[in-house]
């Protein structure tokens, strides 16, 4: 009878992996179909989706996109969602944390991410620190599934 729990608990486990994974890849399709006809579309599933639907998607692995597309989407999301909440920081600074900010291009980290004040100087300073102190293999990548 443990081994028939076990098991179920396993198969549980397995079918949400395998919900998130089909969410991320409806997610990047949408997204891919929305980039190439230039739409700004404001209904985009991942504008759309609760924070802690966000939060358990983009802080996964599995989730395989540039980190700056990730930190525009949740921008985004953040711009669109402020009304929903009474602390639009305490809701910004939230979604941003699965934001792998060392794996922003530098360009990319005084540019984009700097300008939209959605992230505080101390968190892009230490991403920076990251960035210069730890060899590639050291940082934490996406794009591969854990198992």
């Amino acid at each position: 009878m443990q081994n028939k729990r076990v098991i179920t608990e396993l198969l549980v486990i397995l079918f949400c992996d395998a919900c998130l994974k089909l969410i991320a890849l409806k997610l990047l399709v949408t997204c891919a179909v929305l980039q190439l006809r230039s739409l700004a579309n404001p209904k985009v599933l991942l504008v759309c989706i609760v924070q802690s639907a966000l939060r358990e998607l983009t802080s996964r692995d599995s989730f395989c996109a540039p980190e700056i597309d990730i930190f525009r989407a949740i921008q985004q999301w953040a711009e669109r969602n402020h009304h929903h909440s009474d602390n639009d920081n305490q809701l910004s600074a939230s979604a941003m944390s699965t934001v792998r900010l060392p794996l922003v291009r530098l360009d990319d980290l005084l540019n984009v991410v700097r300008l939209s004040s959605l992230v505080s100087a101390d968190a892009i300073l230490d991403a920076i620190k990251v960035k210069t102190e730890c060899n590639d293999m050291q940082l934490n990548y996406r794009g591969f599934l854990s198992v």
